[in-house]
């Protein structure tokens, strides 16, 4: 049971954006559905998941506006809606990691 209750990742941090050339197109973030999001200036949000504990995940629900397609956009198929970015403090290694970018 002690594997299932360590901490393996403290003030873990998920910021989600809209990548700049997505946003030239329309793309933008309407709404991040959890309790301790916060907007950044520039449009991101950025939430703090505290601790995570071995073998636990969590869902973060965000809901995006997608890019009208363009000639432009259609020819770049790597054009991505949203850019999610995970920085935490690693317990087992004592390190602090991120932005891990997905």
């Amino acid at each position: 049971i002690g594997g299932i209750l360590s901490v393996v990742a403290q003030d873990v941090i998920l910021t989600i954006s809209i990548p700049e050339e997505a946003a030239k197109y329309g793309a933008e973030i309407i709404s991040v559905h959890h309790d301790k999001k916060k907007e950044l200036p520039n449009g991101a949000f950025q939430i703090n998941l505290g601790d995570i504990y071995a073998e636990e995940s969590r869902d973060i629900i965000f809901e995006v506006a997608l890019m009208a397609p363009t000639k432009t956009s259609q020819d770049d198929p790597s054009l991505g809606h949203a850019l999610v970015e995970l920085s935490y403090m690693d317990t087992i290694k004592h390190c602090y990691i991120g932005p891990l970018t997905c």
